[in-house]
Parts: C-alpha cells; sequence; structure tokens
C-alpha cells in the first residue's frame, strides 16, 4: 500500500446518547468527504461525558455511519474526554495498525483527514504538531494531517471556549496544569 487515508473525525457533544448539531455537523462532513475521496479507515474519537449518556460519541458517530450505509474499517476511541486525548490515542491506534505490518506492506505515505469546527481545528493542528515532532522517527514514511472543517456555525459561547482552550493549550501544551487534570478527573469521577 503506498498511502493510508484515514478520516479522523472529533467529537463535538452529545445530550441524552443522542449527537449535538455540532457532532452531527462534523460525522455528515465525513461521510460527504469519505464519498467523495475515499478511505481506508475512519478513525471517530470522543468518551462519554455525562452521567445520564450510555454510549459514547465515537459509538454514537458510528452508529450514524453505519445508518447511511457505510461499511468501511471503523476505529473507536470510546474513553478520551477532551482534544488532548483525542489525537494521544489516534497515534496510539494508529502505530498499533503499522506494528502489525511486514516492512514490504507499510505505506510510503499517510494521510490524516481531520474533521472538526473551524475553531476547533486551530487547536487541533497545534497539537498535532507537537505530537508529529514526537513521533516523525518513529515512521520512516510522511504523515501529512488535512484540516476539512464541518460546516458548524459555532455559538458565541463555543467560540470563547476555543479561545480560552486554545490559549490553555498554548500556555500548558502537554495538558499538565491543574485546570486539564481536574477537568478529567471530574469527568471520570462523574
Amino acid at each position: 500500500m503506498s498511502t493510508l487515508k484515514i478520516i479522523f473525525v472529533l467529537g463535538g457533544g452529545t445530550s441524552n446518547d443522542q449527537l449535538s448539531q455540532n457532532s452531527l455537523s462534523r460525522i455528515k462532513q465525513a461521510l460527504v468527504f469519505f464519498r467523495s475521496y475515499g478511505a481506508n479507515h475512519f478513525f471517530l474519537s470522543g468518551g462519554i461525558i455525562s452521567k445520564n449518556q450510555t454510549l459514547s460519541e465515537a459509538q454514537l458517530m458510528a452508529n450514524y455511519l453505519e445508518a447511511n450505509g457505510l461499511n468501511q474499517r471503523v476505529a473507536l476511541d470510546n474513553a478520551s474526554l477532551d482534544t488532548w486525548q483525542n489525537i494521544d490515542t489516534l497515534f496510539a491506534w494508529l502505530f498499533d495498525e503499522l506494528s502489525h505490518l511486514q516492512s514490504a506492506e507499510l505505506p510510503k505515505k499517510i494521510e490524516i483527514d481531520t474533521i472538526s469546527d473551524r475553531w476547533h481545528l486551530r487547536r487541533i493542528k497545534y497539537l498535532v504538531d507537537i505530537r508529529l515532532r514526537q513521533y516523525h522517527k518513529s515512521f520512516s514514511g510522511q504523515i501529512k494531517f488535512y484540516y476539512i472543517a464541518s460546516p458548524f456555525k459555532p455559538t458565541i459561547r463555543r467560540f470563547l471556549y476555543e479561545i480560552i482552550a486554545y490559549t490553555l493549550t498554548w500556555l500548558d501544551p502537554w495538558g499538565r496544569s491543574w485546570i486539564v487534570r481536574r477537568n478529567r478527573q471530574h469527568h471520570t469521577q462523574s
């Protein structure tokens, strides 16, 4: 295989085991993108983020793809609670997949089409760049990320959230701050 193509969709919220408009917009965009350009895998990311939820965001997105006739290989990240974890889990999954291939089977290029809303993509790109610097020696080929914005129009609240999150990410790119730890602990205790 010369190129491995992955569509990476990050969750955008749920309510009562239903995708939020933001998440729904992202998975619809992923389906349109897949039908236009194809891919070897989908990687859907998002855990259970509230007490009244029984299905992860990733599972809800996979259900949407299945209901729309997609029988492509879908990998689910059912545990991630934030963008940093989404990206970490993607890289862990990717390198695990590559570890099962013989050297002659390894792709020369990996293309990861990342789908989220346009405000979230800026922070994703920043975090991916950090991870790529760490992993560049683990793979002899080229890993290229492409960023595709869903048509979702964020609210002012979502816009402000992304500005604050991007600033915190910039100040603490490794996610070690007390705010991130507190947020992760809150979600795991809920």
